[in-house]
């Protein structure tokens, strides 16, 4: 008979600080934790706020830092992020690179 290793909080059966209330899938391609409907991402937005509150009331630094929710594009379910929305202004810009007609043609000569 193995015998578990519990905190005195999980013995008497009381929540973890910090401790997620449900265990929400991870993308498999972000490895971020997805929420199914956008209301989950948007209460753990909430839960967020209100803990670095209490934090910063204490004095304490919070590192919990996310501030908006977004759809993935990959698993069809939602994420929480610390990156601001970028605006066209602030999106980097992309670099044009022309190629010669000559190099054109003699590709498509290749190819052919």
């Amino acid at each position: 008979m193995s015998r578990k290793n519990f905190t005195n909080d999980e013995q008497r059966g009381r929540r973890i600080p910090g401790a997620c209330k449900r265990n929400f899938p991870r993308c498999e391609a972000t490895g971020k934790i997805r929420y199914r409907e956008r209301k989950d991402a948007k209460q753990a937005l909430g839960h967020a706020r209100h803990v670095r509150a209490i934090m910063e009331n204490a004095g304490v630094v919070c590192r919990w830092n996310i501030i908006r929710a977004y759809k993935c594009g990959f698993c069809k379910g939602w994420h929480t992020t610390s990156k601001e929305l970028f605006s066209p202004e602030q999106e980097p810009k992309t670099l044009v690179v022309a190629i010669s007609s000559s190099v054109t043609e003699d590709a498509l000569q290749a190819a052919a």
